[in-house]
């Protein structure tokens, strides 16, 4: 192998790595903080159910930090989230793969939005075996791929007008073995192009064991 050719599969990885170790909520990505993925793979959604986007249970709730655009642009936005694995008469963030877990959200638009048309948005964020990947709730209540760009962002709704308070149901069934961090975050309705979301950069944490 001549020094051309090493020189060039060199700086093909170094490329590769700088692009997936830069992942952070900037030009390309979901914000302007880390996702902490060093590793961006195709995660199994064959075992995670489909959410019934229909029933939305009452379960205590808990207020997301850091709420921010990922315009940079000041908001007066509020997000909470809650988990429980009995029908919200207590709530946890430690579960078991036998625990039936609902985990629901309350999105407050900044009082500008309100009333305009808007997305939902729900990202998962796990951790099986050392391994991150990503995926997102798409309208029809099932997982999706994602690849960590606000491009390729499946919406999770689409609301015509929205409400100063927006009800989420983020996941409702059992989950395998792992760490799992959830994001939710709404927008304008954006017909072409990047959308400009309102999220936390505190995502909700919960951990599941056999």
């Amino acid at each position: 192998m001549n020094r051309y050719v090493f020189f060039i599969i060199c700086t093909f990885f170094i490329v590769i790595s700088t692009e997936v170790l830069s992942m952070t909520w900037g030009q390309d990505a979901w914000g302007n903080a880390n996702w902490g993925a060093d590793e961006i793979t195709e995660p199994d959604t064959s075992s995670e159910p489909e959410a019934d986007l229909s029933v939305i249970p009452e379960i205590p709730q808990q207020s997301l930090s850091r709420i921010t655009r990922t315009d940079g642009a000041a908001t007066e936005s509020t997000i909470s989230i809650g988990a429980s694995s009995d029908g919200g008469e207590t709530t946890d963030t430690t579960f078991t793969v036998d625990d039936e877990v609902t985990i629901t959200a309350k999105v407050y638009p900044d009082s500008d939005d309100v009333g305009e048309e808007g997305e939902l948005y729900v990202v998962m964020r796990s951790t099986v075996d050392g391994k991150k990947t990503f995926s997102a709730l798409n309208q029809d209540g099932n997982w999706e791929a994602w690849n960590a760009s606000l491009k390729t962002l499946p919406a999770a709704k689409f609301v015509k007008s929205l409400e100063e308070v927006e009800d989420v149901l983020v996941y409702s069934g059992t989950i395998t073995v792992g760490e799992r961090l959830f994001y939710v975050g709404y927008s304008l309705f954006t017909a072409e192009g990047k959308p400009v979301i309102t999220t936390s950069l505190s995502p909700y944490k919960i951990t599941v064991s056999e």
